[in-house]
């Protein structure tokens, strides 16, 4: 007989029929290489055996069973929405992004600062309102365009795996950016009013940017919805273009387009109702719009 090879680990195992467990029996009385194989396959088997736990005896599964069934099943654990807008506000928080904070400090500061150092442009023009309804509407704009950009999203996949709606978390991400500008905006406000920077007033100055903010952040929110946080901070620039060069010799032909910027680039009901309506779009957009696509993080070259 030759070296039964195929049949060593079946018997083994003991899987053998009797005729071929029997002749693979007489060749091993014969045959020491075999031998060893087949001494070889029961010391693994020993030892895969040895680390298997025994399965549970039949009188431990009915404890259980019987336990499960008798122990009464455990209320879901529920709390008011409002309770968890504190927890969703801080988780959001830490995925907006440091450099988002960094920079509208930085940005809403050296527009502080300018006025301070600065002169008044005109008789009845004061710096300091100027300077600010120029400066937070662009910091608000900047903040809000990437705030729905899955493929800059640091934490997508971690909000993708969440329940929370798409618009529950594109709500939290605009009331933290944009209260964040806004807070900044009152900071530079007071601090301009205090150090003798505007004669008008605290209220004066708050009128000054606080509706071309919301204006600039709701066209940046809809624009950073449908097209992207590239086209969003595009769109905003061109917009606080217009406003900056309302009135030079420059846009002469341009009073058309400038014109009506210059008139919203205010805090007038019509600019607070126009914002009102882009942060509306923005948000219908984001219930339209997937909010998280495939994003392919490795794209194939071409060489």
């Amino acid at each position: 007989m030759t070296h039964p090879v195929d049949l060593l680990a079946e018997y083994a195992a003991g899987a053998l029929d009797s005729a071929d467990n029997t002749a693979v029996r007489a060749h091993l009385g014969g045959c020491a290489e075999c031998a060893g194989t087949v001494a070889a396959w029961r010391a693994a088997a020993r030892a895969v055996s040895a680390d298997v736990p025994e399965p549970p005896g039949p009188e431990l599964v009915a404890t259980v069973l019987r336990r499960s069934a008798l122990t009464p099943q455990p209320r879901a654990v529920t709390r008011p929405s409002w309770r968890l807008a504190p927890l969703l506000l801080r988780a959001q928080t830490r995925l907006v992004g440091r450099s988002v904070w960094i920079a509208s400090a930085l940005v809403m500061t050296l527009g502080a600062l300018l006025t301070v150092v600065g002169t008044n442009v005109g008789p009845d023009a004061p710096l300091a309102p100027t300077v600010l309804a120029l400066v937070a509407p662009i910091v608000a704009a900047g903040g809000v365009a990437g705030l729905y950009s899955p493929a800059r999203d640091p934490g997508y996949e971690l909000v993708a795996s969440t329940p929370a709606p798409p618009r529950l978390i594109l709500l939290a991400r605009l009331t933290l950016v944009v209260g964040y500008d806004v807070v900044l905006a009152l900071l530079a406000s007071a601090a301009l009013v205090l150090f003798g920077g505007e004669t008008g007033g605290l209220l004066h100055m708050i009128g000054a940017w606080l509706g071309p903010l919301a204006l600039l952040a709701g066209l940046s929110l809809v624009l950073g919805v449908r097209f992207g946080p590239d086209i969003a901070t595009a769109g905003a620039l061109v917009l606080w273009t217009l406003r900056l060069l309302d009135g030079s010799e420059l846009t002469t032909g341009l009073r058309v387009v400038t014109g009506p910027v210059a008139a919203l680039w205010s805090t007038r009901p019509l600019t607070m109702v126009a914002a009102a309506a882009l942060v509306l779009a923005g948000f219908l957009l984001a219930g339209r719009e997937e909010r998280f696509p495939a994003v392919n993080l490795f794209p194939r070259r071409r060489y």
